[in-house]
């Protein structure tokens, strides 16, 4: 059956892997509970990224190394999942300012 919504711009637009661009928060200083926290994800070098598993779930991936144990969850929405990282990167002076889709060609 055709399904006119899946022809929009907005539907082709979202792919099931996001990129979440990091900055820190203007005059603060970046920390995390066992110090600072990695600043290649703001400098270049590294990235957070969300994708949905084949069972429909958000989870989050760093493209190097260690994830932090706190990251290690899923969600059920890309929206839940952008509130979590908003609250959790903001306790360590940091902001989520844009989030990229990741398209890969066919």
């Amino acid at each position: 059956m055709f399904h006119p919504e899946e022809n929009t711009v907005e539907h082709k637009m979202h792919s099931p892997e996001r990129e979440l661009v990091i900055r820190p928060i203007e005059g603060q200083k970046t920390l995390n509970s066992v110090g600072v926290v990695d600043t290649r994800l703001w400098k270049g070098g590294n990235s957070i990224r969300a994708l949905m598993s084949d069972t429909g779930l958000w989870y989050f991936k760093q493209e190097s190394g260690l994830l932090p144990d706190a990251l290690k969850v899923q969600f059920t929405s890309i929206t839940k999942l952008i509130k979590f990282a908003k609250d959790y990167f903001s306790k360590r002076n940091l902001e989520v300012v844009e989030v990229k889709d990741i398209h890969h060609g066919s």
